[in-house]
């Protein structure tokens, strides 16, 4: 039988052994990066970010104007200049492809037509009531800012763009994956003063 001294002894055993084992479980703190060093990861992912030039994602796009709302699917074929993108409904019927490249774009609709045009945006515009900014979208959706215009931007603890304002747009990165061995974004927000996009990646490949 266990005397009193004993008994405390095994409570403050048991104490002591709760203690450790939740310092043990506890989150180890992320390391937090100086300003300098966060600008050298940003300055080092660019060119990297910058040599992916051909890509297959696929995902999901909310379209919100002051008066209308879409949600569709979509999937992104880019080999360097020459862009095809693929618009469903969420049946996954396709409503539209677009196909194009620096000196102009197509946009296949659903009934059949086919529209040419110089600027994609443009094209969306006054075809499908909405202008998504494809130009822009193809340094962004990269999470780099366009080359050679003005911007301003903030990075998150990783050296990330976290957000980005160029060309009128606000573009804010919500979520980061893990593909093709770098860090690519998942989830992106623009905002202009007419429109609202929200972009879900679900693969990169």
């Amino acid at each position: 039988m266990l005397t009193e001294k004993a008994r405390r002894a095994l409570r403050f055993m048991s104490l002591m052994g709760g203690a450790m084992l939740l310092a043990a479980c506890s989150t180890v703190p992320a390391v937090k990066h100086s300003a300098s060093e966060l600008q050298g990861l940003w300055s080092a992912r660019q060119p990297v970010l910058a040599q992916l030039q051909s890509w297959n994602i696929s995902g999901r796009l909310g379209v919100q104007t002051e008066r209308e709302g879409w949600h569709i699917s979509f999937r992104w074929q880019q080999e360097d200049q020459l862009y095809h993108i693929v618009l469903s409904d969420p049946l996954g019927q396709a409503s539209a492809e677009l196909q194009g490249n620096s000196q102009g774009v197509t946009l296949l609709l659903a009934d059949g037509r086919s529209v040419e045009a110089p600027d994609p945006e443009r094209l969306l515009a006054q075809q499908l009531g909405w202008g998504m900014p494809i130009k822009g979208l193809y340094y962004w959706v990269r999470g780099l800012p366009v080359p050679d215009k003005a911007e301003t931007h903030g990075l998150d603890g990783e050296g990330r763009l976290q957000w980005l304002q160029q060309s009128g747009w606000h573009i804010s990165y919500r979520r980061y994956g893990d593909f093709l061995g770098m860090a690519l974004p998942t989830k992106i927000f623009l905002d202009n003063d007419r429109l609202k996009v929200r972009l879900v990646i679900d693969q990169w490949t």
